[in-house]
């Protein structure tokens, strides 16, 4: 257990991605949660967490015989262990929040990210009735239901460290979900005889918020009906009036409740995640505060988790090219042999059959997609252009490509690209080109990015928060190809990688954004085929992303900005 004797940082993320067996993430919001926590832990940071526990995860991806996904829900076995729940008087503590439709009732499962404690809150109880399923999903499409969960997570979080009796000096919510926590922890001292204004000014001066989203209404937002319908004469709103509380929340549309604009307003600070997500940030919370200035703290990734065991002297010594180029060899080596052997890790009958006769080769040269299939993410930019992906292949028949992702089960766009491109590669037979491998998660996520050697990345301008997956690629032997968005707007330059296009890409039609790639992978071939001038390029890559992509120097920053805390390593 971490020493919480000193300073307390409560963190809170509707998702955690730590653990294969605890499927409580959906893509790298999730991720990120972990790395940073394991980075905590491993520096001593006395930071408690808290996050929902879904009883039937995010879900698993399969396909019909039409490739439309299917999404099959997979429960979370951990939650059934009630040795592994908050304890009152050798019982199960059961808590409750007032809402205006019922009380919830909640239990609470302990567990950890490494060190440190992660309190998952579950409303997975028979006195619930119809409300005990709202813990059931994570990113549920009910609308109902995920404001439900996200009083949950904000009031239900303060609750739970209230009756610990954890005195948190320091609250950083990561993106929205958790903001009604801001507001609850000022209910809190308003309990104990604190004047509202007061313990709202002096609340505030500790309130930290994060966001991801670049994209206005991919934010969380609520139509302020629904708040009504649940909120009012609730325990949250104890003792502010419900238009007060709505003013918090006020954006542009007047309809609706924005959780960032609520956390921007009871937050001392906020920042991005990236310097290009920093200007877009700030130009579009301008809505609510024209002098609106957000610190930066753009991502890492927790290089212990995603350094391959082939690698795994690295950590701490200087690799030379023979010994990083050897590695990565070894590295494809093993993981082929197991991807080959199981079809690709793919259940569905019809990824099966499209698949059967496909090899893949160590000396093929893989480039690998994986990411969340979020339209603008363009997944299918290179089928825009399908007669020129068929004669890249003709010349280029030991090229192989690697796509991986789940649309989100109510996101129709997304859906319709995957069955898209899987319809595409079986009408233009490119099956043994374009390698679809189902239901990612973090072991195929490792597994296709230690067979990669170059790493694609082509959404649309801006709408990338930051990204994570080119740094893992870089530490995985690979180099990035990607359009100047997110982390490798500031991180590119030539001597580590390629980009696509120029800062003004988003002027560009996909057919030519396609047009482009196809050029930049053609030339990456070239200098692959230059021995030394490939291991040259990869040994910078591996070394740049290592040494400052990194969580070490990202919970520094952000411990430099808000935390203040002096660990003792």
């Amino acid at each position: 257990m971490v020493n919480i004797s000193k300073k307390k940082i409560l963190y809170i993320s509707p998702e955690y991605g730590y653990d294969e067996n605890l499927n409580n993430y959906a893509g790298g919001l999730g991720i990120l949660a972990g790395d940073f926590i394991k980075e905590a832990s491993d520096n001593s940071y006395p930071i408690l967490c808290v996050g929902l526990l879904y009883k039937n995860g995010y879900f698993n991806q399969t396909f019909d015989d039409k490739f439309n996904q299917i999404s099959n829900q997979d429960i979370n076995t951990v939650s059934y262990n009630s040795n592994n729940y908050l304890k009152e008087n050798n019982e199960i503590k059961i808590f409750e929040i007032k809402t205006n439709i019922g009380n919830i009732l909640f239990k609470v499962l302990i567990t950890n990210i490494a060190n440190i404690n992660l309190y998952l809150i579950d409303s997975d109880i028979d006195s619930n009735g119809e409300l005990a399923i709202i813990t059931e999903m994570l990113y549920t499409p009910s609308r109902e239901l995920r404001l439900l969960q996200e009083i949950l997570l904000g009031q239900g979080a303060i609750k739970i460290m209230n009756y610990l009796n954890y005195d948190i000096d320091i609250l950083h919510i990561n993106e929205g979900h958790a903001a009604f926590a801001l507001l609850e922890r000022i209910n809190i001292m308003v309990d104990n005889n604190i004047p509202f204004e007061k313990a709202f000014q002096k609340v505030k001066l500790s309130n930290y918020f994060t966001t991801h989203t670049p994209i206005i209404h991919g934010n969380e937002e609520f139509a302020i009906d629904l708040l009504k319908e649940i909120l009012m004469n609730s325990s949250l709103l104890r003792y502010i009036s419900f238009d007060d509380f709505i003013n918090l929340g006020f954006y542009q549309n007047k309809f609706n409740f924005s959780m960032t604009a609520f956390a921007i307003r009871l937050s001392n600070r906020y920042n991005s995640v990236s310097k290009l997500h920093n200007k877009v940030a700030t130009k579009m919370w301008k809505i609510i505060k024209e002098d609106i200035s957000f610190d930066n703290v753009t991502n890492g990734i927790y290089i212990k988790d995603w350094l391959p065991q082939e690698f795994a002297t690295f950590i701490n010594n200087q690799p030379l090219k023979i010994d990083i180029v050897n590695a990565k060899q070894m590295l494809k080596k093993r993981i082929l042999s197991e991807l080959n052997y199981n079809s690709f890790y793919n259940k569905s009958l019809s990824l099966k059959e499209l698949y059967k006769n496909t090899v893949i080769y160590d000396d093929d040269i893989i480039i690998g997609f994986a990411r969340r299939f979020a339209p603008y993410k363009r997944a299918n930019i290179l089928f825009t252009y399908i007669q020129k992906l068929k004669l890249f292949f003709m010349e280029h028949q030991n090229t192989k490509i690697l796509i991986s992702g789940k649309a989100h089960p109510a996101d129709i766009e997304g859906k319709a690209i995957i069955r898209d491109i899987l319809t595409k590669i079986l009408a233009n037979n490119l099956q043994n080109n374009i390698i679809f491998i189902e239901d990612y998660n973090i072991s195929k996520a490792k597994a296709i990015l230690g067979i990669s050697d170059i790493w694609l990345n082509n959404p649309i301008r801006g709408l990338e928060a930051c990204g994570t997956s080119g740094m893992k690629a870089c530490l995985n032997g690979a180099i990035n190809l990607s359009i100047l968005d997110g982390w490798w707007d500031e991180a590119y330059k030539p001597s580590i990688g390629f980009k696509i296009g120029n800062k003004r890409i988003n002027n560009f039609q996909n057919d030519e954004i396609a047009s482009l790639i196809f050029n930049e992978i053609q030339n990456i071939i070239l200098i692959k085929n230059n021995a030394d001038k490939w291991a040259t390029m990869i040994l910078n890559s591996f070394n740049y992303i290592k040494s400052k992509y990194n969580t070490t120097r990202m919970l520094e920053e952000y411990n430099q900005l808000y935390y203040k805390y002096n660990s003792e390593k």
